[in-house]
């Protein structure tokens, strides 16, 4: 039970931290990516979704928290930061 909470904390944590990603494109103003998303994909190996959740420590059910992350994942894509392919998301250098 102790883990099931500290998961569902860190995700809580997760979700206020990277809130500003709720829409992808913003008017105004800045915000910061996850620097250990874009550590796991600086790695150069292609990773599905559901596997860049689970290094990131992100319960699959928690939607507003996949929200997030696949909200960043969109905008480092319109950074030409990353690509999405058939094998998943991977970094471009």
């Amino acid at each position: 039970m102790k883990t099931m909470l500290l998961e569902k904390l860190d995700t809580d944590v997760y979700k206020a931290r990277h809130a500003s990603f709720h829409v992808v494109e913003m008017a105004e103003g800045t915000r910061r990516h996850d620097q250990e998303l874009i550590k796991i994909l600086q790695r150069g190996k292609a990773l599905e979704g559901y596997a860049i959740l689970k290094e990131l420590g992100i319960d699959p059910g928690e939607t507003e928290a996949v929200k997030l992350v696949n909200n960043q994942l969109e905008s480092l894509q319109r950074f030409g930061l990353v690509k999405e392919t058939a094998q998943g998301w991977r970094w471009i250098k």
